[in-house]
């Protein structure tokens, strides 16, 4: 009867474990799938990194293309404005020139007159 009861005690004890193993198993196995998935969506959100990474950089390029036209240009207006500024005075130097001659005509044909 003792030997019986260790028997059951033994049996019961045996049943025990192999529930923790199976337990210790379901436990791996779910750990492992969370890893996996882990991975996967890590994977996925590098992806998408990984295209916005490249729609900016060619955005930047557009950008910079844009700049540097942008900056030519810049530079040609620079050179026509200056062209202009030049012509400009070059413009009103003859206009003074024609009104300080003008002058000098009107007062020469008033002496003129009144003699």
């Amino acid at each position: 009867e003792i030997a019986l009861a260790k028997m059951g005690e033994i049996k019961k004890r045996i049943d025990e474990l192999e529930e923790e193993r199976n337990q210790k198993l379901r436990h791996d196995i779910l750990e492992r799938e969370l890893n996996r998935y882990k991975a996967i969506s890590a994977a996925n959100k590098l992806k998408v990194i990984s295209s916005q990474k490249e729609s900016k950089e060619s955005t930047l390029h557009s950008v910079t293309a844009e700049i540097t036209t942008f900056d030519g240009e810049r530079s040609v207006l620079r050179t026509e404005i200056g062209t202009l500024e030049s012509e400009k005075s070059k413009l009103m130097a003859e206009a003074n020139d024609y009104t300080q001659a003008k002058s000098a005509l009107d007062a020469e044909i008033a002496t003129a007159m009144e003699q």
